[in-house]
């Protein structure tokens, strides 16, 4: 009887240690002191990366000379024409007659700029001799809708230089300080290039000289 009583005591005492260890954990893990029987401790931390693009402003003259080369008319013609795409006339000796070149102006940046134009010379006299001839025409290279706009994509610029791919006569009027070229000349980089071709027309009775012209865009960004 004595050895049943003991028994019975051991099994009491060892269930209230059950009971004390874990309602001991309870309590622990209620009030955060002890994490090992429920799952690891979490912590979180957060890092950024961070870049600022600038904004370029920057047009470019990528072909900045049209040489016409030295020559003269020919005896018995009234003019030699020569224009920069390729075309010269019977009458013309000396000069460079396969030319084919545009000064060639592309948008360099990575902003739509509002595009001016202006020349040092901007009348037929800069030739000289009787009925002289200074032409010019302009010319999208790639895009044909986007590069020089009104201000909306597909728009065709109206600008102070009249329809694309149309000989001009030079004028003051025309090219100036403040003669619009594009409203909107394009930055993308497939619709950002544009072409001035030029026309002379050199009468027989032209003064024997070297001539020259300077052209000077600029671009705003906008």
């Amino acid at each position: 009887m004595e050895q049943t009583t003991s028994r019975t005591l051991v099994v009491i005492m060892v269930a209230t240690l059950f009971i004390a260890l874990f309602g001991s954990v309870a309590t622990l893990n209620k009030f955060g002191g002890f994490r090992g029987l429920t799952g690891a401790a979490v912590s979180t931390t957060y890092g950024s990366t961070n870049i600022s693009i600038t904004s370029n402003t920057l047009i470019n003259f990528t072909t900045s000379n049209i040489t016409f080369g030295s020559g003269y008319v020919t005896g018995g013609f009234p003019a030699c024409i020569m224009d920069s795409v390729g075309t010269t006339s019977a009458g013309c000796t000396g000069f460079t007659s396969i030319l084919r070149a545009n000064l060639t102006l592309e948008n360099m940046g990575n902003t739509n700029v509002r595009l001016n134009l202006s020349n040092t010379n901007y009348t037929t006299s800069f030739i000289g001799g009787d009925n002289p001839g200074y032409a010019f025409k302009w010319n999208e290279l790639e895009d044909q809708l986007n590069t020089c706009t009104n201000g909306s994509s597909g728009v065709q610029a109206v600008t102070d230089f009249g329809v694309k791919d149309t000989w001009r006569n030079i004028t003051q009027n025309m090219l100036n300080t403040t003669a619009q070229w594009c409203a909107v000349f394009n930055a993308t980089d497939t619709a950002d290039t544009l072409a001035l071709g030029f026309r002379v027309l050199i009468p027989s009775n032209a003064i024997a000289r070297t001539l020259g012209d300077t052209f000077t865009a600029t671009g705003t960004s906008i």
